[in-house]
């Protein structure tokens, strides 16, 4: 509805012009289009240019993608990033060589606006969304770790399909528990809540929350566990100490900053 709303109203804007001259007289047989048959061929022009943009860009940056440590999947689709929806495409340069363009991306928290920039030398692809440089996916990285069947890396979809929505975090409920202002759902039946990086719309934290029956699938241990216990399962030295960060490999960590509070797995490049 807000695309075809927008539409209109463009279409409004280039053809007011026009109906300045609607009054002079027209050849004998022929018919005045009216203001709404205006609009709707106006309408029609944007959408084509609009369509033309995606495709451009989807020539350019289609197939799946992911950082440079085999994380943070991004699926380029026709319209979408990781089934989110890219409703336009502005300030297109370049060709399937290199080039960038702005992204216009409807997603849960509203329009956002992302650069993507791409690179295809002697062979070697590579785009970066933001600041993050991502090349070509070959290899699905095992999880180090999981929470009732999630991990890190997982889209908005394979959450919902498995927990559902959630509710949106307030920026300060987020903070709390993990530090950052970024979107997070939390899902209180279970006392879990996760993040998202907002590059590339996937988990990069899963945290758990004091009180809440959620445990991680391989420890079964959560965060009303003793830290001794951590060093037992996982077979690490010795205990970790609240505000530590262990490496778990695969390039994932256990994240203790908030501990007792709450007790975060998250991607090893995260503070």
């Amino acid at each position: 509805m807000k695309r075809i709303c927008s539409l209109l109203a463009a279409a409004a804007l280039m053809t007011s012009g026009a109906m300045a001259f609607a009054q002079e007289a027209l050849p004998s047989g022929e018919r005045a289009t009216t203001p709404v048959e205006r609009i709707e061929a106006a309408a029609a022009v944007i959408e084509d240019t609009t369509t033309k943009n995606l495709n451009r860009l989807h020539e350019c940056v289609g197939g799946e993608w992911c950082d440079e440590n085999g994380h943070r999947a991004v699926d380029m689709g026709e319209n979408t990033i990781n089934g989110i929806r890219i409703s336009d495409v502005m300030n297109f340069t370049g060709n399937p060589y290199g080039g960038s363009a702005t992204m216009m991306i409807l997603g849960n928290s509203g329009t956002t606006y992302s650069n993507i920039y791409w690179e295809n030398t002697a062979g070697q692809r590579s785009i970066t969304l933001g600041n993050l440089r991502m090349v070509p996916k070959t290899v699905n990285l095992r999880p180090a770790e999981t929470v009732g069947g999630l991990y890190l890396d997982m889209t908005l979809k394979e959450l919902e399909d498995k927990y559902g929505a959630g509710r949106l975090m307030t920026a300060s409920e987020t903070q709390a528990i993990c530090g950052p202002a970024v979107e997070s759902r939390y899902f209180a039946n279970v006392g879990m809540a996760v993040s998202f990086d907002p590059r590339t719309y996937t988990i990069d934290r899963i945290m758990l929350v004091k009180g809440g029956s959620a445990a991680f699938d391989i420890s079964v241990l959560n965060a009303d566990s003793p830290l001794y216990r951590y060093a037992e399962v996982y077979n690490w030295g010795s205990a970790p100490q609240q505000g530590d960060i262990v490496n778990i490999g695969t390039g994932e960590a256990m994240n203790f900053k908030y501990y007792p509070q709450s007790v975060i797995l998250q991607l090893s490049d995260l503070n």
